[in-house]
């Protein structure tokens, strides 16, 4: 269940940040305070990811691209641990 309360505060802190609706792999790993490496791992393996689209056709052109409003979801439902 997420949040509302911080989802929506994280969703305007990184609207305010980014000012585009959606980010790159590589500042999803910088919020995510992970290694793009680590977050490729993620993706392929389908877990600790918020839903992201696919832009472009084939592998090397392909991009992938995160929502903030599901990046603010997921950073509002997942528990920090230090």
């Amino acid at each position: 269940m997420v949040n509302k309360v911080a989802f929506e505060m994280i969703y305007k802190d990184l609207k305010d940040k980014y000012k585009k609706l959606t980010i790159s792999q590589k500042e999803l790993a910088k919020e995510l305070g992970i290694s793009d490496s680590s977050l490729a791992s993620n993706i392929k393996a389908g877990i600790n990811i918020p839903k992201y689209r696919v832009i472009g056709m084939g592998e090397i052109r392909q991009k992938k691209v995160f929502p903030l409003i599901e990046v603010a979801k997921f950073l509002s439902d997942t528990e920090r641990v230090f």
